[in-house]
């Protein structure tokens, strides 16, 4: 049983990795086959019933692992190849699937953005003893309600601030100058509040500010892959890293446009996030194709 398992632990359907096995266990019950076979000439009945039992035993073990175990260790492997590939087939038209359709829902309705990057309105307010960012915050809310918006210093001396919103009537603007000179004891005149239209900022005008940053550590990330996995084909290093890469940005996108996840600051820190991940992914599998690389270089080398 012991030796069945072993040899059912064969890590690949290399023939040769199977036989080197095999011959592995064989030496390792020679010295039992030898005592088996010197019980069996022995005048003792018992000895003798005993080598005979065992020389039958190991003998049939050995012609059953090299017959039945044998059979059964190529066809896990089949099997377990057309598994891999059905299963890496299926991945593949999935993330096809993905991609196209997120293509399709940025074409028709684009991505969803956070407001600043999407189209918006803009009043600026200030005063001479400075103003809290929270209580701006506050009259916003009450006048704006569930509309998205937000607050935010327009300079350092902490007396100017803008409010951006995704929609605002003179009404709405006339209300929060009104609780703003309530609040700070001001005489601000609402006609002197001028509602500024902001334009949505395109996702590509954002994107390209990383895209030579992304570029120039690629092709340095590259140039340590191609000198170290060298021995793996530099074509073969040099397109699963850009490919990977590349469909792994598209894809992260491509689920954002369909999920319609907001564009905004967390979504730069995933695709960043995302860069950084796909790197060490690709170091650890050109690696572990590396090491093995080597060991069976030594093996033939030892072998020779």
């Amino acid at each position: 049983y012991v030796f069945n398992i072993n040899l059912l632990k064969t890590e690949n359907d290399d023939k040769k990795s199977y036989n080197k096995k095999y011959l592995n266990m064989i030496a390792k019950v020679i010295p039992a086959l030898a005592i088996s076979i010197i019980f069996c000439f022995t005048k003792w009945s018992i000895l003798v019933t005993f080598g005979m039992t065992m020389f039958w035993g190991i003998a049939l073990i050995l012609l059953y692992n090299f017959i039945v175990t044998r059979n059964i260790v190529n066809n896990y492997w089949k099997t377990r190849r057309e598994k891999m590939k059905t299963k890496n087939i299926i991945i593949y038209i999935i993330i096809c699937l993905i991609i196209i359709a997120g293509i399709a829902v940025w074409d028709s309705k684009g991505f969803n953005t956070e407001l600043q990057y999407s189209s918006r309105y803009q009043i600026e307010l200030s005063n001479n003893t400075g103003i809290e960012v929270s209580d701006i915050e506050q009259i916003a809310s009450e006048v704006l309600g569930n509309t998205r918006h937000f607050v935010q210093k327009v300079e350092t001396f902490g007396n100017y601030v803008a409010i951006v919103s995704e929609e605002m009537s003179d009404e709405q603007r006339d209300r929060i100058v009104e609780k703003f000179n309530e609040k700070y004891e001001e005489d601000v005149k609402s006609e002197d509040v001028t509602i500024k239209y902001i334009p949505f900022t395109r996702v590509k005008d954002v994107i390209k500010h990383f895209i030579v940053p992304g570029a120039i550590t690629l092709g340095v990330v590259l140039i340590y892959f191609l000198i170290r996995f060298r021995k793996l084909g530099w074509k073969v290093v040099m397109a699963k890293t850009i490919l990977y890469t590349i469909i792994a940005e598209i894809l992260m996108y491509s689920i954002m446009a369909i999920v319609r996840i907001p564009f905004g600051r967390l979504a730069i820190a995933l695709s960043i996030g995302l860069y950084f991940v796909i790197i060490l992914f690709l170091t650890c599998i050109f690696e572990n194709k590396r090491n093995e690389y080597l060991k069976n270089n030594k093996n033939i080398k030892q072998e020779g």
